[in-house]
């Protein structure tokens, strides 16, 4: 089992070092993290890799050179050009190599705003699968992916891998009304079933704060970064 995430250099100092910190206390598993400037700090189950090893990441950077606004930069008719993050491929691309990656029974991708302040144990997480390839958290728009499993040792996640990776290199994202990674896994995803960890999450943003993690952990998207907690988190653990 492994757990996998990544940050700029500027998200490792504002975020990401902190939730490094939580997953050394609270996570069962070694932790791959994937940089463009390698952090300063040390602990044996941090595993630094640089995200320019990553060949198929590579590949897909050097196709999105030639696509208009795939960073995000949305040029509109006699209006100033502006930043739309739906559109920001190469911001948001990072994540799904990263995911991709990792070799092991089981992975967990976890966003870098995270905080793990409860010790989860490794049968705890594998029983996240109930038998499926993946588990993800459903809601009424695509999915959230702060938080996602990989079961590779099922038989259909060869599939999976295939057809997220393909989204990118293939150049399918571009096709997408949105081109950040959660249009790619909801690709990736068509014909696997996977266990929705949030059922009841249709009209629900912050489905992870209510969920069954929601007893371990706190993902600080958005606003929550500077707040320091979320105000929807079913346990109150700052």
């Amino acid at each position: 089992m492994k757990a996998v995430t990544t940050f700029s250099p500027r998200g490792y100092r504002k975020y990401g070092k902190k939730c490094l910190e939580s997953l050394i206390r609270n996570w069962p598993s070694e932790i791959g993290v994937f940089y463009e400037e390698k952090p300063d700090l040390e602990h044996e189950k941090l595993i630094y890799v640089p995200l320019n090893s990553i060949p198929e990441r590579q590949e897909f950077l050097k196709l999105a050179e030639n696509i208009p606004g795939s960073d995000g930069m949305v040029e509109r008719e006699k209006a100033p050009t502006e930043y739309n993050f739906m559109r920001d491929a190469l911001k948001y691309c990072h994540k799904a190599f990263c995911q991709m990656a990792v070799e092991d029974d089981h992975v967990f991708w976890i966003d870098a705003d995270t905080v793990v302040f409860k010790e989860i144990q490794r049968d705890f997480l594998v029983s996240l699968f109930d038998g499926h390839p993946y588990c993800y958290f459903g809601r009424g728009m695509y999915t959230e992916t702060g938080f996602l499993g990989f079961n590779q040792t099922h038989q259909l996640f060869p599939l999976l891998k295939r057809q997220y990776i393909n989204c990118y290199t293939k150049g399918v994202l571009f096709s997408m009304l949105g081109w950040h990674d959660c249009f790619a896994f909801d690709y990736a995803r068509i014909g696997i079933e996977g266990n929705n960890l949030s059922p009841l999450g249709k009209g629900t943003e912050h489905v992870i704060a209510t969920s069954i993690l929601g007893d371990y952990l706190d993902h600080l998207k958005g606003n929550r970064k500077n707040l320091g907690h979320s105000p929807e988190q079913k346990v109150q653990w700052w």
